[in-house]
């Protein structure tokens, strides 16, 4: 396996790697909500996304996130993830 560095995260969509200050973390706490983590730092499950219409509506379509965070994706988060591309 190549060395990578620290920061590098793999984009549930097109399974691409990229520095997670290009990315987007979508979490779901340990009690249950899901949301998007701003600081990449939250306590739970969570994947990350590139912030593009290709990678956002390709997650949505596959039902990553459900398979990802074993949730579904509330609205509010799909709005916010849309304000973010």
């Amino acid at each position: 396996m190549p060395d990578l560095p620290a920061n590098t995260r793999r984009c549930e969509s097109c399974r691409m790697r990229a520095d997670r200050s290009e990315m987007v973390r979508v979490c779901k706490s340990p009690g249950g909500e899901v949301f998007l983590d701003e600081s990449g730092k939250a306590d739970g499950r969570g994947l990350w996304v590139h912030p593009t219409r290709a990678c956002v509506d390709k997650l949505l379509k596959r039902r990553g996130v459900i398979r990802s965070l074993r949730a579904e994706l509330p609205q509010k988060v799909k709005e916010e993830l849309d304000a973010k591309i």
